[in-house]
């Protein structure tokens, strides 16, 4: 993040910069990982010395460990391996809720020292792909090392690129042919992660009005079992349920025949929290969130660069600049010499997109509209645009808008984390979706 040092126009550092701001030492300071991934425990000791790695806490989120020396269930918020001989060890941590993958991340520890060079353990790869589809999985490259693969299903291999269609953890060790000092790390793969592959797919409206209910279901399939989880502590195993609160129910689909899970979530606002109808109520709670989605900003980088005439709906050339300059303010992941080129070149990425693109692009959209109701800067016809970062909601493992800052910088920055994921949350934040009301 660039500090500017010519001041901009009504800047004034806002109470929930400093919570965010706050929040993101925590973590980072809670965390022996300098990626900042939340997991608290050693980077070092010694051979045969054991050592405990915990989670961040958090009420309604489930755990799920692996790496050399756990046990299969590895399930606390804490864990402690009993000893391990020389070598270096990664660890992977999976965070869900209600079923549904929210964040993973990893944290190496070396044991008894011996390890030289820069080669490090880690697999590149998918981390859900759908079923009956394949992933392929690589280690580092190297010729002076030789690799151990295993994995569900009796899975052995010894090539540094491997194709996996298991759902399941893979376990890698990468041995020095001269030293025979030992990297070890893991991959855990998923099937149908983000609901992708169609069979966790829930029909239903998206609002629900007071005093009244809606019904939401998965498809159907004799060979499903489902698993519904949601606000207040909301279960349920049917096919279909009947819902009366606003907020995000969780879905899981499993197989019968294969065991195979698929997982998805369906958003259900209160009734005028997005005047879904798209009438103009007069009763609406008036609100100060006035979010714009990512195709508004794109529309004023285009513009921007082409030197269209502005119509009454855009910002002039000189409000876009000022906002810009405050995403770069306001977030460590983002760092551009230019302000306008370096928002707009976020905001359009080049293809192909992948996931982590996706997420870069809500991203920056999201951090405009912050931006933008910070300075109080205004469209050309006097629109506001804006979003609070106090505004509270369901984000991932976020609670609100400014925590689901704090955790995509963070996941950006480190690159790791279920981007798929990100990106959807940030979208729907942007198109004011899941934020209670906003405005006409």
């Amino acid at each position: 993040m660039r500090i500017h040092s010519a001041a901009i126009q009504r800047q004034v550092l806002p109470r929930w910069a400093f919570l965010v701001c706050g929040l993101a030492m925590a973590m980072m300071a809670g965390s022996a990982n300098a990626t900042g991934c939340p997991i608290d425990g050693p980077t070092t000791v010694g051979a045969n010395q054991s050592f405990t790695l915990c989670g961040m806490p958090a009420s309604g989120y489930s755990y799920e460990w692996h790496g050399q020396g756990l046990t299969v269930s590895s399930t606390s918020r804490c864990v402690t391996v009993s000893g391990r001989s020389a070598g270096s060890y990664e660890y992977e941590l999976i965070i869900r809720r209600g079923g549904i993958e929210v964040e993973r991340c990893s944290q190496t520890v070396a044991v008894g020292g011996g390890g030289f060079g820069s080669l490090t353990c880690a697999i590149s790869g998918p981390t859900s792909i759908a079923s009956g589809s394949s992933a392929t999985l690589c280690a580092p490259q190297s010729s002076r090392h030789s690799y151990r693969w295993s994995g569900p299903g009796g899975f052995t291999a010894s090539t540094p690129c491997v194709t996996a269609s298991r759902p399941g953890t893979y376990y890698l060790s990468i041995v020095n042919d001269l030293t025979g000092y030992s990297r070890e790390c893991s991959h855990t793969l998923t099937i149908g992660g983000t609901g992708s592959a169609g069979g966790c797919a829930i029909a239903g409206p998206d609002v629900v009005g007071q005093g009244s209910n809606v019904r939401l279901c998965a498809p159907a399939s004799s060979d499903a079992i489902y698993r519904w989880d949601g606000p207040n502590n909301f279960t349920a195993a049917s096919r279909c349920v009947v819902a009366h609160i606003a907020g995000t129910y969780y879905l899981t689909v499993r197989s019968r025949s294969t065991g195979a899970e698929e997982q998805c979530s369906h958003q259900l606002d209160a009734e005028g929290s997005g005047n879904a109808d798209g009438t103009d109520d007069a009763d609406l709670v008036a609100s100060d969130n006035c979010p714009r989605a990512l195709a508004f900003w794109q529309q004023q980088c285009r513009r921007a660069a082409d030197g269209r005439q502005l119509n009454p709906n855009d910002f002039s050339i000189e409000d876009l600049r000022a906002i810009a300059r405050r995403v770069d303010e306001l977030s460590r992941y983002f760092n551009w010499p230019d302000d306008v080129t370096g928002l707009c070149a976020a905001l359009n990425p080049p293809r192909p997109l992948t996931n982590r693109k996706q997420a870069i692009r809500q991203f920056a959209a999201l951090m405009a509209n912050v931006a933008a109701g910070e300075l109080e800067i205004t469209t050309r016809s006097g629109d506001a645009v804006s979003l609070d970062p106090a505004t509270s909601g369901s984000f991932l493992s976020a609670n609100t808008v400014g925590e689901l800052i704090a955790l995509s910088d963070r996941m950006l920055t480190s690159g790791r984390g279920s981007f798929s994921r990100l990106g959807q949350y940030l979208n729907a934040v942007n198109r004011g979706r899941g934020i209670g009301p906003v405005c006409q």
